[in-house]
């Protein structure tokens, strides 16, 4: 409400601020003066009250006595009011109780008495007076009025029920003062009043007058009018004249920024107009607020394609749309601008097959309030065409094809340095790697003559060290398995020649030990027939002493027997002889063979195993014949022991009849050795057999180690072929 009662102009706001302050001070001045004629006034009434108060006084003064003041006579009071026609009349309370008055100086009012003896000012009588009648209280005498009567209280201190003692006067003078003091005051203001209205009013035009410039002057500012000129009103000099000063050196000084940052935003524009990235100026909600020349061309360029997804796209409607149009989801890129901070975001459209690139970056002013966005377009689909390219060769290259290279033809600036580098690396792993191929042919072939002579560094360098070192590891090894194998193909035909030896002898063997069986089958013959005639013997040593004279016929008989066993048991002896012989020759070729065997090495290893055997066979015919012979032998020995008998029976033919029982027992005993005899010829027989079959075996043995020395032959000759098929010189 209060708000409403004030003026709404900045004149009417000066003439209150001068007006009312000259009221106040009006007003004050008024009451002030009012106040001063009325204490005048007053001071006129107290000096009679003084003068009346004085009797007053020192009759109560003179009536104290002890704690009992008496009644003031009539005669006294009657005096009085003789002697102060103005004095109306006088109350005393509580008198017959009062053991002080208060004293009163009518030239001060009681509280500047009481402050005069606070402050120790009091002295002598008016001291020793007011300690009397106070007896130094606080309480105070003062004047009271009402319309009707002015009349002073002092009050009587000491008293339980308050007594005071009041004097009374006429009110006509006092009515009169009021009245008479407010119309001279009441004019005197009205006057100043109208003198403080007429100065405010002057005052209100000279600071309103150049106000009204300098609104003026701000209005064609605020409209962007800098070419009016301000009047400074230069024979003034108060604030408003620096009001309007200031406006003007203002205007003076928008007027250069405006001219300077037009002249910035102008090579601002021509910056952005004749850069070579794609930019665009948006503002905070999106709308298109500017486009540089490149970003206006790199859209013509594409407006045709565009359409075809978006048919109301023009680049000339650009400016002044909104840069979401361009995305299918606006709220969400919205809020992503929105939410970004200063690196900005980059997203991705891809318009009719076309990958476009957007950069965002946000504009802030220098108290970082956000101003718009700037927007930069790229078309990378001739990029993410490159990356498939060099994404295409570098999976040719993983599956081991490196002849395929970029065409960089239709790359620009780097990627064109960068393809090239590429294709300039896959020429560097193709040299070695086609003198690789050219040289690993030739000698999958054989030629071990060839070798890497490129200049290579790094791995490539130890790749063509590794493949000269290996050729050349392969070539010392060609040249060494032809020595091995010429050795080979002639330990081979040595054995083979061997082998032939030996199988002739085995032949011979083969023939004796034929020869040895029959003859020990015409032994055993007779070995049978000796058994018999032992058996006659036997039955004829029954028959002994019948048959005496037929005993030396019998006994000429045994003896001849027995002298052709020794004979067969000596040839006997010599077919073993010869077999045991042929034996040891048949060992000593299959230690030849072994020996051959190891000299061929890895192709000897079966004839190796066929000579060991032959020589297990041999070892085992020695062995044979060994026992034969000292069966043959023993039988030797016992058919001498028989034939030794045989004489000394015929002999003794004389005492066959006496030891008929000797000779009995003796003939069993012949008969015993006999069958012994049988069945060690029998061994001998199966031995011998035994020693052909194993002698056949041998041949067989031979003539397989014939054959695999022949095959080892035929493979070290065909191992020299392969080997000769390398080229190492």
């Amino acid at each position: 409400m209060l708000k409403s009662l004030l003026p709404h102009s900045i004149r009417g706001s000066i003439l209150l601020v001068a007006i009312l302050p000259s009221a106040i001070a009006l007003i004050i001045m008024a009451v002030s003066q009012y106040s001063s004629s009325v204490d005048s006034e007053r001071e006129h009434l107290y000096e009679k009250a003084r003068i009346s108060l004085e009797p007053v006084v020192g009759l109560a003064t003179r009536s104290i006595n002890g704690a009992n003041i008496m009644k003031l006579r009539s005669a006294d009071a009657k005096a009085l009011y003789e002697a102060n026609p103005d004095l109306l009349w006088l109350e005393m309370k509580g008198m017959s109780e009062a053991r002080e008055a208060t004293p009163f100086s009518p030239k001060q009012p009681p509280r500047e008495i009481q402050h005069q003896f606070q402050r120790g000012e009091m002295v002598g009588e008016d001291l020793g007076l007011f300690e009397q009648f106070t007896g130094a209280t606080e309480e105070k005498s003062h004047w009271s009025y009402d319309p009707y009567r002015l009349y002073m209280v002092v009050p009587l201190s000491g008293l339980d029920n308050g007594g005071e003692l009041r004097v009374l006067f006429r009110v006509d003078s006092l009515e009169e003062i009021g009245p008479r003091t407010f119309l001279n005051i009441a004019l005197l203001f009205v006057i100043g009043m109208a003198i403080a209205i007429a100065i405010s009013l002057f005052i209100s035009r000279g600071i309103t007058a150049p106000l009204r410039i300098a609104v003026e002057a701000a209005r064609r500012i605020a409209s962007g009018d800098f070419s009016t000129v301000i009047d400074h009103h230069t024979e003034q000099k108060n604030e408003a004249v620096d009001l309007i000063n200031a406006l003007d050196h203002m205007q003076q000084n928008l007027f250069g920024k405006i001219v300077s940052e037009k002249n910035e935003a102008l090579k601002l524009k021509v910056a952005l107009d004749n850069v070579t990235s794609n930019v665009m100026l948006a503002g905070p909600k999106g709308e298109i607020l500017y486009l540089n020349k490149a970003v206006e061309g790199f859209f013509r360029e594409r407006e045709s394609m565009i359409r075809e997804v978006l048919p109301s796209f023009s680049v000339d409607e650009l400016v002044g749309g909104n840069i979401h149009n361009f995305h299918r989801d606006p709220a969400a890129i919205q809020k992503i601008l929105d939410d970004m901070d200063v690196n900005g975001h980059t997203s991705t459209v891809t318009v009719a097959g076309r990958i476009l690139q957007q950069i965002f970056i946000p504009v802030f002013n220098e108290t970082g309030e956000r101003l718009g966005t700037i927007a930069e377009w790229h078309d990378k689909t001739e990029m993410h065409n490159i990356q498939n390219d060099i994404q295409g060769l570098i999976d040719a290259a993983v599956q081991g094809d490196i002849q395929q290279r970029l065409d960089t033809t239709s790359y620009e600036g780097y990627l064109h340095e960068l393809g090239d580098g590429i294709n300039s690396m896959l020429d560097v792993l193709q040299a070695p790697l086609q003198e690789v191929e050219q040289v690993l042919p030739e000698v999958s072939n054989g030629d071990l003559t060839q070798r890497m002579v490129g200049e290579y560094k790094g791995d490539f360098l130890t790749l063509k060290n590794s493949i000269n070192d290996t050729v050349d590891n392969l070539h010392d090894m060609v040249k060494q398995v032809r020595g091995v194998a010429a050795e080979v193909e002639l330990g081979a035909n040595d054995m083979v020649s061997g082998n032939g030896a030996l199988s002739e002898r085995i032949a011979m063997q083969s023939q004796a030990l034929s020869e040895t069986t029959a003859n020990m089958e015409g032994m055993n013959q007779s070995i049978q027939q000796s058994q018999g005639h032992l058996d006659q013997a036997s039955t004829l040593s029954k028959e002994a002493s019948e048959l005496a004279g037929e005993g030396d016929t019998i006994v000429k008989q045994a003896i001849e027997a027995m002298e052709g066993i020794r004979d067969s048991s000596g040839r006997i002896a010599d077919i073993i002889g010869v077999i045991d012989s042929i034996a040891f020759q048949t060992n000593l070729l299959a230690l030849n063979a072994a020996v051959e065997a190891a000299r061929a090495g890895e192709q000897g290893k079966g004839f190796a195993v066929v000579a060991g055997e032959v020589r297990n066979l041999a070892h085992r015919s020695s062995e044979a014949a060994s026992e034969v012979k000292g069966l043959i032998e023993e039988s030797v020995s016992r058919v001498e022991s028989g034939s030794a008998q045989v004489n000394r029976s015929g002999k003794s033919l004389q005492q066959i009849h006496q030891a008929i029982n000797q000779l009995t027992d003796l003939v069993a005993q012949i008969s015993e050795v006999g069958h012994q005899q049988q069945r060690d010829v029998g061994q001998v027989n199966q031995a011998v057999s035994n020693l052909e079959s194993v002698n056949q075996q041998n041949a067989a043995m031979v003539e397989e180690s014939s054959a695999s020395t022949q095959n080892m032959a035929q493979n070290s000759q065909q191992l020299i072929k392969m080997v000769e098929s390398f080229r190492i010189e």
